[in-house]
């Protein structure tokens, strides 16, 4: 017998089975693969309307806050993009998260993709960001299951980036965290003057708010610009604008909120033009019963959502920027009172 020969028999007898094994478990592992791909996207949230406002905490930041949004879905060559603004490494971006869980970033001047986040990696797990900031050093996965205590709120499941040194001696990014469902709740900052850090304040993601404990008034519009379309012919439904207002008062303390007003009006709404005069007030063709009622928020909140065509009589209003205020109807004064700008524009003929 060729002795030399055994070994071969042998190892050729052992391979088989041990290949059949590795794609028996590859595709034992296929099912649990699509749902971690579709956990990851969770990370970074891409629905048109999200919103994160983050405030600043560093020796330089004072009260400053900043915002980031997902403000429009755009196709390119049959692919579906999100347009992200305020990131800190890009003012406006499109991107999408692909199959293999990575947050990429269309170059729309090559049309090629630059990745951006591995949300999908394991744990030590290296890449460089190809943000287009040299001062963003390598990023590395350091826990995927860590805890994070923010303003808004405790979560689990965190996923914890760390960022390598670059040639940037004072600048650059040092660590992030993303929790699922949310996104971005923090990050950590290099600058001249120390650590620079955003921390999650709100976050609206898929219909549904992110806000830490306190009591809150707020206006919102949907949208910061309004054109009339009296191209002819012109249609009525469409020929004038119509703002959406939505006012919300929010008590999400441990201490319950009661509120009385002297009749069943609660809220009311005012628009003014440049020059500070009023142009509409929502009450001032309103009748309310004289019957005092009371508002209990214990916690909880209470919306009150207001249509305005932006018109006086049969005339769209007049270009310019204008300013939208609402407050709770209480006796003392607008104590609950909010504002937003806004701008008309000239027709559409």
């Amino acid at each position: 017998m060729n002795r030399s020969l055994i070994p071969v028999a042998l190892l050729a007898a052992l391979f088989i089975p041990i290949v059949s094994s590795a794609q028996i478990a590859l595709r034992s592992r296929s099912a649990p693969q699509e749902v971690a791909l579709s956990v990851v996207a969770g990370y970074f949230p891409l629905s048109v309307g999200d919103s994160w406002t983050y405030s600043l905490e560093g020796r330089t930041a004072g009260d400053e806050v900043r915002m980031i949004r997902i403000a429009d879905a755009a196709e390119r060559g049959g692919v579906t993009y999100y347009r992200l603004e305020g990131w800190p490494t890009a003012a406006s971006a499109l991107v999408r998260i692909n199959a293999r869980g990575q947050l990429v970033a269309l170059d729309e001047e090559s049309g090629a993709e630059r990745l951006w986040y591995d949300f999908a990696a394991s744990v030590g797990a290296r890449w460089q960001p190809e943000t287009g900031d040299a001062c963003v050093g390598q990023a590395e996965i350091v826990d995927r299951n860590s805890k994070a205590v923010e303003p808004t709120g405790s979560f689990e499941g965190v996923l914890s980036i760390a960022y390598g040194t670059t040639q940037c001696a004072h600048a650059g990014v040092a660590s992030e965290l993303f929790a699922p469902g949310v996104g971005l709740i923090e990050r950590t900052e290099i600058t001249i003057a120390g650590p620079l850090t955003w921390r999650l304040a709100r976050a609206h993601v898929g219909g549904r708010t992110v806000e830490g404990p306190g009591l809150s008034f707020g206006i919102q519009i949907d949208k910061p610009v309004y054109t009339p379309n009296l191209f002819p012919p012109v249609d009525p439904a469409t020929a004038i604008p119509t703002l959406h207002a939505r006012l919300t008062i929010a008590n999400r303390s441990a201490l319950p909120l009661e509120l009385t007003f002297p009749s069943a009006q609660l809220f009311d709404l005012e628009i003014r033009n440049e020059a500070g005069e009023t142009v509409y007030f929502w009450s001032a063709t309103r009748l309310f019963p004289a019957v005092v009622t009371e508002l209990e928020l214990s916690p909880g909140e209470r919306v009150f959502e207001v249509d305005v065509p932006l018109a006086i009589g049969d005339s769209p209003y007049r270009p310019g920027m204008y300013v939208v205020e609402g407050w709770l109807a209480m006796p003392r004064g607008r104590l609950y009172s909010a504002s937003v700008p806004f701008e008309v524009t000239e027709p559409v003929y």
